[in-house]
């Protein structure tokens, strides 16, 4: 509707794709406790990055959606069982010369098996 969005953010580590729920109309999206907005990874490499997309959702049938920008989150040198709260640019471009908003993202480390972990490093 007119200028607006109906913005979802696409997530993929290692080789795992999720995204959340469509947030419809609006610029400035929240994701509300009982929409898909946490999700669980299973750490197979230390050095992983996570890579989030933010898109405009076109609905079906178009499986075209319009990107809006997308950011890293390298958390390598994150505190595990710690709440972060971050928050990152969004670019439209891989070059990162045009900032297009910004997105941000609760996260925490947490270790099934430390031991496991540092031998994995």
């Amino acid at each position: 509707i007119g200028d607006k969005s109906d913005p979802f953010v696409a997530i993929v580590f290692e080789d795992t794709l999720v995204r959340t729920d469509v947030i419809y109309d609006t610029l400035s999206p929240r994701w509300m406790p009982w929409s898909q907005r946490a999700f669980c990874f299973n750490i197979q490499h230390p050095t992983s990055i996570l890579l989030l997309g933010v898109f405009d959702y076109d609905g079906p049938p178009y499986t075209d959606h319009d990107a809006v920008g997308r950011f890293v989150i390298n958390y390598q040198n994150l505190v595990r069982d710690t709440v972060y709260v971050l928050r990152y640019a969004l670019y439209a471009d891989t070059n990162q010369e045009q900032q297009c908003g910004t997105a941000t993202v609760r996260l925490r480390i947490s270790l099934n098996n430390e031991k496991e972990a540092i031998q994995k490093s």
